[in-house]
């Protein structure tokens, strides 16, 4: 019914906002929520997936009352692609294994790439941020333990 919308939902990670945004995607929506700790958002997104993998769902947690960062959160995502320069085969293995664990990838062509390629596996609605200042603000009252060995696993 709402195939093709996007709904943004704030305050999406419990209560009334958490079930606005349950029925958008039982109605075929793409949902985006918003709250405001990443505990938070992460256990809303992983449960709503746990309900049925296939839904199409992102969480982020910007200063709603800072319109920058929320404009942040848009201009971050984007496609992600995986290329190959000379093996389609592969590229078309990789989406039917996707396929097979419910991710909906699609294979993109005519690429505008400085090289040629055969094709490449299009991951649509990808975050995209600088890997440094999410280690930071994940790491936040994290213990970290350096020059240690694994020993087993």
């Amino acid at each position: 019914m709402l195939k093709d919308k996007v709904a943004v939902v704030t305050g999406g990670t419990r209560g009334i906002g958490y079930e606005v945004a349950r029925k958008f995607l039982q109605n075929g929506a793409k949902v985006v929520i918003f709250g405001s700790k990443v505990k938070t958002v992460d256990s809303a997104v992983n449960n709503l997936k746990k309900e049925n993998i296939n839904y199409d769902i992102l969480g982020f947690f910007p200063k709603l009352d800072v319109e920058e960062e929320v404009r942040k959160v848009f201009d971050e995502i984007k496609n992600n692609y995986v290329y190959s320069v000379n093996d389609r085969q592969k590229l078309e293995n990789e989406i039917n294994a996707l396929s097979k664990i419910g991710y909906h990838a699609i294979f993109a062509e005519n690429l505008q790439l400085p090289v040629n390629a055969a094709g490449a596996v299009c991951f649509e609605n990808q975050a995209q941020f600088h890997p440094l200042k999410f280690l930071f603000s994940i790491a936040k009252g994290l213990k970290i333990y350096e020059h240690t060995f694994v020993q087993e696993m």
